[in-house]
């Protein structure tokens, strides 16, 4: 046998004694219960020392062995007891955790709640403020058109708008509708048209006559779009809010209304499409 051989197969040997559960054990209770005896000798005492402390301290086989022996037997049965206990607290834990997880969404969903609710009663609230301005911007619009209708002694199937604008419309200016709102604009914007502004009482409010005579009375709508040609008009698509005559063409267009010799202006939003020529 080879020197190296040799030396695995006493590794192997050591290896199997001490991973042996008793042995081991023996082993290590056995320096622990004799170490008075062991540190002597590491100390170098001389043989009358050691035999003295032999005389009063033998050294122990029955204590080490009974260690081993219930280190062997009981400490397996310990673990076998302590395994369902850990995992009845690691089961309690796990319940704990998820009563706190539980507590800790319905908090949160109540705040949510509470959240939800503080939100929808302030619109509730916008709402019911909005609805209050509105009635009360159409009861003075309407008391405005009649004020107006009658100051200008319009005919009754003129058909009389009272809206809020952009500041920058002006008077007699075609206005379109934004969102409820009358603004500058071209016939290429994609906006409805609305009408021919009459008068603004102030900056964000305007009369629009939508259709119906509009007389140079009320307001003289050649001065203000600068068109003198009497004929059909409609809106330009290169200037904001003007008046441009309808073109001797084919092609089909929005009129806004026609003016007369007298400077009389016949609002009527009509589609007018003029064929083409032979």
């Amino acid at each position: 046998m080879k020197f190296e051989e040799l030396i695995e197969t006493i590794k192997g040997k050591l290896y199997e004694r001490i991973s042996h559960p008793f042995l081991f054990s023996f082993t290590f209770f056995f320096f622990g219960v004799n170490w008075r005896f062991f540190y002597k000798l590491y100390l170098g005492d001389s043989i009358a020392s050691i035999d003295s402390l032999l005389q009063t301290n033998p050294i122990e086989y029955c204590k080490p062995a009974l260690y081993s022996l219930f280190y062997v037997l009981f400490i397996p049965l310990l673990s076998l007891f302590s395994e369902p206990y850990a995992e009845l607290v690691k089961t309690g834990i796990l319940k704990a955790r998820n009563y706190m997880r539980k507590n800790w969404q319905e908090h949160d969903m109540k705040t949510i709640a509470e959240i939800e609710e503080k939100y929808i009663q302030e619109i509730n609230g916008l709402k019911s403020t909005i609805g209050s301005e509105r009635r009360n911007y159409f009861n003075i619009s309407e008391s405005l058109k009649d004020w107006y209708r009658k100051e200008h002694e319009l005919s009754d199937d003129t058909i009389l708008q009272f809206y809020k604008c952009f500041p920058d419309l002006m008077v007699g200016d075609i206005a379109l509708d934004q969102n409820k709102e009358a603004l500058r604009g071209a016939a290429n914007s994609g906006w409805p048209i609305l009408g021919v502004v009459v008068d603004k009482p102030g900056s964000e409010y305007a009369f629009v006559i939508e259709k119906g005579i509009l007389k140079p009375s009320v307001l003289d709508i050649r001065e203000k779009q600068n068109i003198n040609k009497p004929g059909k008009y409609c809106l330009s698509d290169v200037n904001l809010s003007r008046l441009t005559l309808v073109p001797d063409k084919e092609g089909t267009y929005h009129v806004i209304g026609e003016l007369m010799e007298d400077g009389t202006f016949l609002v009527s939003k009509e589609s007018l499409s003029i064929p083409k020529k032979r």
